[in-house]
């Protein structure tokens, strides 16, 4: 109350001003009809120029909440596309036959994230635990081998690929049996390179080179690739084989996953042999 006293004390010649024109402009408006219909006209116009701004600035200021909304929407329904989903059907080939017994299984996946470019390349999948994926199990394609399962979580799997310059595979050639190391140079991710190949061993340009079997990973018989080159290691008795790979790494989708029903009884055994030295 002291404070408005004082501003009151401050401006009263101001606001004695304003009094009288208000007192005089009501009384010029009440006794001349035009000026009344004159300055109620202005009114309205001024008034409704400012509802209407006022509004503007309203629907502006929610527009906010509404794109909110909007967005929630727009999720919703994005949410029934069947895009949004991955389905849980995990298509498993097995063989039944009473002659033979099964030994492998083959789970499809997806790749999701590959490299080629690395020094150090990995697949990712859309397949994990839940599906039955383990780690060490080998990942193929209709054209050959890709690699080897190093993580898993439930819904995914990581993959060391064949173009990695940390993982071998022992491979052999199929018209002579022979048998070394698959390794990749990390240069051309078409192809890789055959070691510990004795240079007195006769070799043709084309011949197939595909798993032998000696792991736990990879079955025998697994395309490759082929000899693409070979020279004498002048350093040593073997040979130098350039292999061009039959998968194409830039161009992978889906892989199986390979699972060995009889590989832990192998690596007990392995294992129980390997006490003895």
């Amino acid at each position: 109350m002291t404070n408005l006293l004082k501003i009151i004390a401050r401006f009263h010649f101001f606001l004695l001003f304003l009094l009288l024109e208000g007192i005089a402009m009501f009384i010029l408006i009440s006794n001349n009809s035009t000026k009344s219909s004159v300055v109620i006209s202005s009114a309205n116009t001024v008034s409704g120029y400012i509802f209407r701004n006022f509004n503007f600035i309203a629907e502006y200021l929610s527009l906010r909440e509404q794109n909110r909304k909007l967005a929630f929407e727009n999720a919703q329904y994005r949410n029934s596309f069947e895009s949004s989903y991955r389905s849980n059907i995990v298509t498993k080939r097995e063989i039944s036959d009473s002659t033979y017994r099964q030994q492998y299984y083959f789970i499809t996946a997806k790749v999701i994230n590959n490299s080629i470019n690395r020094q150090y390349n990995y697949l990712t999948l859309d397949r994990g635990s839940a599906a039955g994926i383990k780690e060490d199990m080998a990942v193929i394609t209709n054209e050959g081998a890709v690699g080897v399962v190093r993580e898993v979580s439930e819904n995914y799997s990581s993959v060391v690929s064949i173009l990695n310059r940390k993982i071998g595979i022992s491979a052999r050639i199929k018209s002579n049996n022979y048998y070394g190391l698959i390794q990749w140079d990390g240069v051309d991710y078409q192809y890789v390179t055959l070691n510990e190949i004795p240079n007195h061993i006769p070799l043709n340009l084309g011949d197939t080179i595909i798993t032998s079997g000696y792991s736990a990973i990879f079955p025998e018989g697994i395309p490759i690739g082929i000899i693409s080159k070979y020279k004498h290691d002048e350093q040593s008795n073997f040979y130098i084989i350039n292999v061009k790979l039959s998968s194409n790494f830039k161009n992978l989708q889906y892989v199986y996953i390979i699972g060995d029903l009889l590989k832990d009884e192998r690596l007990k055994l392995e294992k129980s042999v390997e006490s003895y030295e």
